[in-house]
């Protein structure tokens, strides 16, 4: 229902487009759709997390993770996203006038300064932007990555990127 599957090289990718596809293949059904390419292009990020892992051990992280994300104790994080949204905006009017802003990278730190502040001890302001800096910094390259990974290609094989790559996974 609403899902989109193409044939890409050896393996099949699945597209869902609506919530209850999004919960089919993450939750309901997630047995039926292995993580080969996510946990190559992410595993040595990540390591076994969440993202990473699957079966038995994906069960256990996501019971554990579960109470984090209850609706009750996601209120409690809003304050902290307002506040990080507004320090982005003042940051985009301080701009000059038609300066073009990279918003994908923005809204990554801003992801991590809400992280930085709501997730890991002692909310320390510099944290939660080195570790942006350095997702972005792995992110850029991440389509050679995958695209490697879906053809079938050696993850050792250079690219475009790699080495930024390697240094912000450190």
């Amino acid at each position: 229902k609403n899902a989109r599957i193409a044939a890409v090289s050896r393996s099949t990718l699945a597209c869902a487009l609506a919530h209850y596809g999004i919960k089919a293949v993450l939750l309901d059904q997630r047995e039926n759709f292995q993580k080969l390419v996510q946990i190559r292009v992410l595993g040595s990020l990540l390591g076994k997390g969440i993202l990473t892992s699957e079966g038995n051990e994906w069960k256990w992280q996501r019971q554990t993770a579960a109470p984090v994300f209850r609706h009750h104790d996601l209120l409690g994080f809003v304050p902290t996203m307002a506040e990080a949204a507004e320090r982005l905006l003042v940051q985009w009017r301080e701009a000059a006038s038609g300066a073009v802003r990279d918003v994908d990278r923005d809204m990554t730190l801003v992801t991590f300064d809400v992280i930085s502040h709501t997730l890991l001890p002692g909310g320390d302001e510099h944290v939660g932007p080195l570790i942006g800096r350095a997702n972005v910094d792995y992110q850029k390259p991440l389509g050679w990555q995958m695209a490697y990974a879906n053809f079938g290609l050696p993850s050792w094989m250079p690219h475009p990127g790699k080495l930024k790559m390697y240094f912000a996974q450190r």
